[in-house]
């Protein structure tokens, strides 16, 4: 993965949110790959798509890695490219638990709304 690269701080930052962009537009199919941080901050659909408690997460750390990709003095720091590996990792990690149980949400509802079909 490229943890193990020893990327650049800036470098890790277009990497990480390239990668989480992707996930979105194929989990979500949130447009954030296509477009940039300030057309996806000013899109008042921007993430509706995830549950409310997964949206500043998501928005929070994608205007974060757009500050260390694009501010002039981005410095060294291993530890902060870890840090951003993991809060991407664990944040895709949270959508698809989310995904997950509202699959087996949607599953019980339908089970049980077809089994009263079935008793009528």
């Amino acid at each position: 993965m490229l943890r193990n690269t020893h990327p650049s701080l800036r470098q890790a930052a277009v990497e990480f949110s390239l990668i989480l962009r992707k996930y979105l537009v194929g989990e979500t199919k949130d447009p954030a790959l296509y477009e940039t941080q300030q057309e996806f901050n000013r899109r008042a659909d921007a993430l509706t798509a995830l549950p409310s408690e997964l949206q500043a997460p998501t928005r929070d750390l994608l205007d974060r890695m757009a500050s260390l990709k694009y501010e002039p003095d981005t410095p060294e720091n291993d530890s902060m490219v870890n840090e951003l590996a993991n809060a991407t990792v664990q944040l895709i990690n949270d959508i698809e638990a989310d995904a997950h149980r509202t699959k087996e949400e949607t599953d019980l509802v339908v089970k049980k709304s077809s089994s009263r079909f079935n008793q009528r």
